[in-house]
């Protein structure tokens, strides 16, 4: 049952706030807005927003997210993770993909390519792993041969 009146001006000029900073999703813009707020107040802006095309549909924000998180080197862990704490729906990713950069972040970080000495594997792995990669990229990563 949608509503059909134009929300509170607060409510409405908070959420153009929101959105004139960068992109949000509804759930984002819910748990910001609900200390300060009326739920049918929340609810009516969002659904104004909604109406006039100021929130992006999800799968396409979850793209753009996902995307500034693997420029700044985020495995695919990470970036889910991410996106469902933001109410988003969780993306794909090749492997391959995910593999490259792992590789290019490991010798980014030891300053050598591969064999890795086994020191040099414990860090790699905790490196990895911490930028939220999976268990099979890390281990891969680690063990690759020149």
């Amino acid at each position: 049952m949608k509503s059909t009146r134009k929300p509170t001006k607060t409510a409405l000029t908070k959420v153009m706030d929101y959105l004139a900073k960068r992109d949000h999703s509804i759930r984002e813009l819910v748990q910001k807005m609900k200390t300060r707020f009326a739920t049918e107040e929340i609810r009516d802006a969002i659904e104004y927003a909604i109406r006039h095309g100021w929130i992006p549909e999800p799968d396409a924000l979850a793209k753009k997210v996902a995307a500034q998180l693997k420029q700044k080197n985020r495995g695919i862990l990470y970036v889910n993770k991410y996106l469902h704490k933001k109410g988003l729906p969780k993306v794909i990713v090749e492997k391959e993909s995910e593999l490259e950069s792992a590789r290019v972040l490991a010798e980014r970080k030891i300053r050598s390519g591969p064999p890795y000495t086994f020191e040099q594997k414990k860090v790699i792995y905790r490196f990895l792993a911490n930028k939220g990669f999976t268990d099979d990229v890390c281990k891969t990563v680690m063990n690759e041969k020149a």
